[in-house]
């Protein structure tokens, strides 16, 4: 059986804005979405791991025995309204990243910023990668800045979600 760790950022209701609070609620849909979709297949076994601090999932993907760990929203960079994958530096999550970048790409309509790979002599985020000994993606389905340009994206969202799950299916002949 094949595990599928799903990382959203886990914040606090009650400290965000009315802008980031629909955000972390896109989100977490998505997330319940995916999990939803994924389970119907006898095969794959599919947990959301909600971590406020990205370096608190590796006990939890050890623990757990997961295959392949896909972050929703995750980094702490800037957004370009555009589509940047990031991978740690395995050359099976190199492959995925390429999957989901043209994916995301296509059902968004965001430009592409092309993937990047981060390991651990990038920054904190690329140090957390590197100590997975798994392949991860961080492929933001909504990588906007304000409410306007995630109005837009949401009128998208079905489409959004199927090719983010096909992208995942793909993604397993991989690992």
């Amino acid at each position: 059986m094949t595990k599928i760790g799903i990382v959203i950022k886990e914040s606090s209701k009650n400290s965000l804005k009315k802008y980031d609070l629909q955000q972390f609620l896109i989100y977490e849909k998505f997330a319940f979405d995916i999990i939803i979709e994924l389970s119907k297949n006898q095969n794959i076994s599919v947990q959301m791991i909600k971590k406020s601090v990205l370096e608190n999932i590796i006990p939890t993907v050890e623990k757990d025995s997961i295959n392949l760990l896909i972050a929703l929203g995750c980094t702490d960079e800037e957004s370009n309204n555009g589509i940047r994958v990031i991978y740690n530096s395995s050359f099976k999550a190199e492959r995925i990243a390429k999957l989901f970048q043209k994916s995301l790409v296509e059902s968004t309509q965001l430009k592409d910023l092309n993937i990047l790979s981060k390991g651990a002599d990038s920054d904190r985020i690329g140090r957390v990668l590197d100590l997975l000994q798994i392949p991860c993606v961080i492929a933001d389905p909504f990588p906007v800045s304000d409410g306007q340009e995630m109005q837009t994206l949401i009128k998208n969202y079905s489409v959004i979600l199927k090719s983010y799950i096909a992208t995942i299916l793909n993604s397993l002949a991989l690992i």
